[in-house]
């Protein structure tokens, strides 16, 4: 239901504000149902591409809600969200953590299943200290 909503909302910007709101959205909605959704479940297919679709849809792409107040795109709020962006990759990188041996069991090709746990949790200390 909230997400039909969010949709609606976006439907109003784009009427609103014009097309870059329905590419950013576009690209935002894309990411956000391909990471687990067949036929491209990108979150399984390896070497940081979940990690990298939850950093560009869930950080910096949502940063381009700027345009819809200032109708210019502008790099500052690009570079602001870096730090959000880096906050809610780890967030899902120490789910990831929290959950390694289920993904094993299910092939799910995260970035802690091929660096094992050792080696993810020293990944997640530098993600939480940057």
């Amino acid at each position: 239901v909230l997400l039909f909503l969010s949709f609606l909302c976006y439907l109003l910007l784009i009427w609103l504000v014009g097309w870059p709101m329905l590419f950013f959205a576009g690209l935002v909605y894309l990411l956000g149902f391909a990471y687990m959704v067949p036929p491209v479940k990108y979150a399984f297919r390896g070497w940081g591409l979940g990690e990298l679709g939850i950093l560009l849809s869930a950080g910096l792409l949502v940063t381009m809600g700027y345009y819809s107040q200032a109708e210019a795109i502008s790099w500052l709020p690009t570079w602001t969200a870096i730090p959000i962006s880096l906050l809610t990759l780890s967030v899902v990188y120490n789910f990831n953590i929290v959950y390694y041996r289920r993904d094993w069991l299910n092939r799910k090709q995260t970035m802690i299943v091929h660096l094992g746990p050792a080696r993810g949790l020293d990944l997640s200390s530098v993600l939480v200290v940057t």
